[in-house]
Parts: C-alpha cells; sequence; structure tokens
C-alpha cells in the first residue's frame, strides 16, 4: 500500500492527484465488495431466492408427472387396482404372520 507514485519524484501535482483519485476509486471498490461480502442478510436473501426458484420448478415438474400417472389410471385402472390389491394383501399377510 505504501507504493511509491508511478510517476516518479518528479512527477507534477496533477499527475499525483490522478494517481490519488485512482487509488481512492479502486480502494473505494474494495471496501463496497468487502461490505457485500459482510452483508449477511443480503446472502442469505439470495440463497433464499435461489432455492426457493429451484424448488418451484421440482414442484412444477412433479405437477406434470402426477398428472401423467393420474391420465394414465384413468385410462386403464385395472393394473393398478391389481398393485393396491396385492400391496393390500401382502400388508395383511405379513401382519397376520406377526400374531
Amino acid at each position: 500500500m505504501t507504493n511509491l507514485p508511478a510517476n516518479g519524484p518528479g512527477a507534477t501535482t496533477a499527475e499525483i492527484a490522478a494517481e490519488i483519485e485512482a487509488t481512492r476509486a479502486a480502494l473505494g471498490e474494495t471496501v463496497a465488495a468487502l461490505a457485500a461480502k459482510a452483508d449477511v442478510k443480503a446472502r442469505i436473501a439470495e440463497k433464499v431466492a435461489e432455492t426457493g426458484s429451484g424448488i418451484a420448478e421440482t414442484a412444477g415438474r412433479m405437477a406434470g408427472v402426477v398428472e401423467a400417472v393420474a391420465n394414465r389410471v384413468r385410462r386403464n385402472p385395472l393394473p393398478w387396482v391389481l398393485m393396491a390389491a396385492a400391496v393390500l394383501i401382502t400388508f395383511v399377510a405379513t401382519r397376520s404372520r406377526r400374531r
């Protein structure tokens, strides 16, 4: 941070002032970046927004899948009824064996 002026010891006042302004601008950008990293509330809000949009996208896809399965069941319910009956019979059989 204690660099000598780039223009050397014989620099004019205007050159030194311009270098000071450039240094201030760079320092201001650094401070702004550090402040953004330190703003925990804003960073949490960003993560929540990202996660929320991902959840909404997944929910939209799942709604489509559920609708497709419901349409398949409506068109041909017999296989689904047979599977449900098999699950029920298996459940009842395992419970009765435990007693």
